[in-house]
């Protein structure tokens, strides 16, 4: 519910940390860390969840929901995870946002999008996240050697903008 707000833009990032912080702190300790992940880029639990997973599965950090441009600042897309240094994305689709006609073109477009800029997506679902952690991982850590051993595609990552 919190990352909902930030994500439809019902709310800016920092009116929620003030919220949080001029809250008793009573009873809002999951509140607090739902809004230190949020503004650390993550939008969803499985996308907390993946962060975990590859933080404790020993991938580099990634950025989360950054924006990537091109050198002239031509927005390419907003993938949920971004390794800037192997120029990878990882997309984290649900069927909820994802499997409509729309939402499902939108993703097509998206990734084949990334392709034409040389970018390598690994795309998860959020069950294989909780279902097959390990799994998950291996396929990472595997797709950002392989990505080290060629061009670095001709982007740049940039935060997106934090207004309301």
């Amino acid at each position: 519910m919190v990352a909902e707000a930030v994500q439809r833009r019902l709310c800016a990032q920092a009116d929620l940390l003030q919220e949080v912080r001029l809250a008793q702190r009573r009873g809002t300790a999951r509140v607090r860390v739902v809004a230190e992940e949020i503004v650390g880029g993550i939008r969803s639990v499985a996308e907390a969840e993946a962060r975990m997973l590859m933080q404790q599965g020993g991938a580099p950090l990634a950025l989360w929901n950054h924006d990537v441009v091109t050198p002239a600042g031509e927005l390419v897309g907003c993938p949920d995870a971004w390794f800037d240094e192997e120029g990878v994305a990882v997309e984290i689709d649900s069927r909820e946002w994802h499997l409509d006609p729309q939402g499902w073109e939108r993703t097509q477009a998206k990734r084949a999008r990334f392709a034409s800029f040389g970018i390598t997506t690994v795309p998860w679902t959020p069950s294989r996240v909780r279902q097959q952690p390990r799994e998950i991982v291996a396929e990472l850590l595997d797709t950002l050697a392989w990505a080290r051993t060629r061009p670095r595609p001709d982007v740049l990552a940039v935060m997106r903008s934090q207004a309301a």
